[in-house]
C-alpha cells in the first residue's frame, strides 16, 4: 500500500475530530449576567446578589459558585455557611456588615463527558454596604453645619440693614441731644440772669430804704408802683 494512503488514513481521523472540537467549541457558548451595584444597609437580615446563566453547551454540566477576590488570594463564599448561603445562582448574604463591601464574582465550571473547562467568571457585583447610625450622624452634622452657616449669613444680613440704617437714627439723635443741650444752657442762662435782677432789685431796696426817710412814705402812697428792675424781671 502506498505510503501516501496510509497518512491520509490516520490523518483524516484526526483532522476531523478537531474539525468537531472546533465546531462544538464555537457552538458552546456561556453568558454570565448579574447587577453591576447592590447597596444594604447593617441591620437588615439579608441581601441577595443573583446571577442568571445562558449557555449553548450540549451534554454539559454548569457548576455556579461565588468568590470574593481580594488583594493577593480570593474566597470561596459558597463553602462559609450559614453566613453565605448559595441557592441555584444566587448568593445570600445574611446579617451583612460594614466589612461585607466588597465585589462579589458570579463564576460557572462547566463539565462534559468527565472533562472540566476553564470555568467562566462574570463581570462581578459591587456590594455596599452602609452603616445607617453613621449615616444619620452625617446627616445630622451636615443639617447641624447648615444652620450655623444659615443664622450666621442671617445675622450678617441684620447687622448691615442695623448699620445702614443706623446712621440715621445716630444723626437724629445727635440733633435732638444737641437740641436739648441748648435749650437747657438757654434756661440755665435765663435762671441766671432772673436771679442777678431779683439780688440787685433786693440790694437796690435796701439801699434806698436806708438812704432816704421818704422811699417808704412814697411806696406807702403808690403801693402799685414798680421799679425799672421789676419791669425787667417781668418782660424776662
Amino acid at each position: 500500500m502506498d505510503i501516501t494512503v496510509v497518512r491520509i488514513m490516520v490523518l483524516l481521523p484526526l483532522f476531523t475530530l478537531i474539525c468537531c472540537a472546533g465546531g462544538l467549541a464555537e457552538l458552546c457558548r456561556v453568558v454570565i449576567t448579574q447587577p453591576a451595584e447592590l447597596s444594604a444597609s447593617v441591620g437588615t437580615d439579608s441581601v441577595v446578589l443573583p446571577c442568571s446563566l445562558q449557555h449553548s453547551c450540549p451534554n454539559t454540566t454548569a457548576t455556579v459558585r461565588w468568590l470574593r477576590f481580594y488583594h493577593s488570594s480570593h474566597q470561596q463564599l459558597s463553602d462559609h455557611p450559614p453566613k453565605y448561603n448559595l441557592q441555584d445562582q444566587t448568593l445570600t448574604i445574611q446579617s451583612p456588615l460594614a466589612n461585607d463591601s466588597g465585589i462579589y464574582y458570579c463564576a460557572v465550571d462547566l463539565t462534559a463527558s468527565q472533562q472540566q473547562g476553564a470555568p467562566s467568571i462574570g463581570s462581578g457585583t459591587l456590594l455596599v454596604v452602609t452603616d445607617r447610625s453613621q449615616l444619620v450622624l452625617k446627616k445630622t452634622l451636615l443639617w447641624l453645619l447648615f444652620s450655623i452657616l444659615a443664622l450666621y449669613s442671617s445675622l450678617i444680613l441684620i447687622l448691615l440693614i442695623c448699620k445702614k440704617a443706623g446712621c440715621e437714627s445716630c444723626l437724629y439723635r445727635v440733633k435732638r441731644s444737641s437740641s436739648r443741650t441748648n435749650g437747657s444752657t438757654r434756661r440755665l442762662r435765663f435762671h441766671a440772669v432772673v436771679q442777678e435782677l431779683y439780688r440787685k432789685r433786693n440790694l437796690h431796696r435796701v439801699s434806698q430804704r436806708t438812704s432816704s426817710p421818704h422811699t417808704h412814705q412814697r411806696e406807702v402812697e403808690h403801693p402799685h408802683s414798680h421799679s425799672p428792675d421789676e419791669d425787667v424781671y417781668q418782660n424776662m
